[in-house]
């Protein structure tokens, strides 16, 4: 046989022998991409539930704070609030502290009943009853399915985030009030703030609160910081309030959230990321008309991306509920948002009831 022909031969062996024995390629199948998924943060203002609040439960039931507004403070998927006031029946009232907030334990059942899903206890009023009934308040949240952030049995547990799972993403939140070192008596000099060994709030102080952010940045899809701060009854915003909102942004928080000014102030935008300055009061006991200006703000998101921001404008009608501003003082309500957010440089659309806001570009 010829030289080519014992080549050709030899070369449809090799061929036939590949079609019976080919090595079968295993398929490499791409990572599955996280799920982009819509949900939504609505924001309250401080929340009191003593006194008027607690008055108006005993008469007609824990529904009474939030009965004119549940129906949309449930709706959001992540519901927060500030809650200034403890909830306990342990305690006694700071020496000294002329004005001492304890509400019932059914108040515990009003925010569950609200949907509320987060409260702050870094503030200037969880503390009017000492530890025992801050460490009280605590429990009987954690009974309602209600996580609380910025206070515990000792500095540790009130400067940890509090780490949820919202959507897919993974959401921290970090409070902290700028009152904690506050005493009311030289006999009882004993302040709010946590420490080693004692329960408290966490204090409003730049270093633990960039180290925490820092450390809960590689983990969180969201960082949300709240923030106890500002001057009472003041609609303006100070220099040293923006310079630290947006340092603590620059360090890695996607959103700052404010109380205790008990009046509207601006929002703001500060490399996309939204600084909510105050956001006054939800249910409050304060007679100004300022004090008895509210809103509701949602924040929608798409995973950790945020899309929208809108606010729809509250009132205080009757001492201890919250209420929709009706139209004359819902018009006042979104003129004054208008107006203090535009002096911040951001866009602003009322559409219907609400007020849309955006970034400057």
């Amino acid at each position: 046989m010829a030289w080519w022909k014992k080549g050709i031969c030899l070369l449809l062996v090799i061929v036939a022998l590949l079609a019976i024995f080919r090595p079968k390629l295993r398929q490499v199948q791409a990572p599955p991409q996280k799920k982009e998924t819509n949900w939504s943060l609505m924001a309250l203002g401080d929340v009191m539930l003593a006194r008027n609040a607690g008055r108006a439960m005993a008469r007609h039931g824990f529904e009474y704070p939030f009965g004119k507004i549940a129906a949309l403070t449930r709706k959001a998927t992540l519901t927060f609030a500030n809650l200034e006031s403890p909830i306990a029946e342990s305690g006694r009232p700071l020496p000294g502290k002329q004005i001492a907030f304890r509400a019932a334990p059914e108040a515990a059942k009003a925010l569950a009943y609200a949907g509320i899903d987060v409260v702050s206890l870094a503030n200037n009023h969880a503390f009017d009853y000492g530890e025992e009934a801050l460490l009280e308040t605590i429990r009987l949240l954690g009974e309602q399915q209600i996580a609380a952030v910025g206070a515990g049995e000792n500095w540790q547990e009130a400067t940890a985030p509090l780490w949820l799972d919202v959507a897919g993403q993974k959401v921290a939140f970090i409070a902290a009030s700028e009152m904690a070192d506050l005493f009311f008596s030289y006999s009882y000099p004993v302040p709010s703030r946590a420490t080693e060994e004692k329960a408290g709030v966490a204090p409003l102080e730049k270093e633990w609160l960039l180290e925490a952010i820092g450390r809960a940045r590689p983990r969180a899809d969201l960082i949300v910081v709240s923030l106890h701060w500002g001057v009472e009854d003041s609609s303006q915003v100070t220099g040293s309030q923006r310079a630290l909102a947006r340092e603590l942004i620059d360090h890695g928080a996607d959103l700052i959230l404010g109380h205790h000014p008990h009046v509207l102030q601006g929002l703001e935008f500060y490399k996309d990321k939204l600084i909510v300055y105050s956001l006054a009061n939800t249910i409050f006991d304060q007679n100004d008309e300022t004090n008895k200006e509210g809103m509701l703000l949602t924040l929608q998101f798409t995973g950790s991306e945020l899309k929208r921001v809108w606010a729809l404008p509250t009132y205080i009608y009757e001492k201890g509920q919250g209420a929709l501003a009706g139209e004359e003082k819902g018009e006042r309500i979104r003129s004054r948002l208008i107006e203090l957010s535009e002096a911040l440089n951001t866009k602003c659309l009322q559409m219907g009831e609400a007020v849309y806001f955006f970034p400057s570009k």
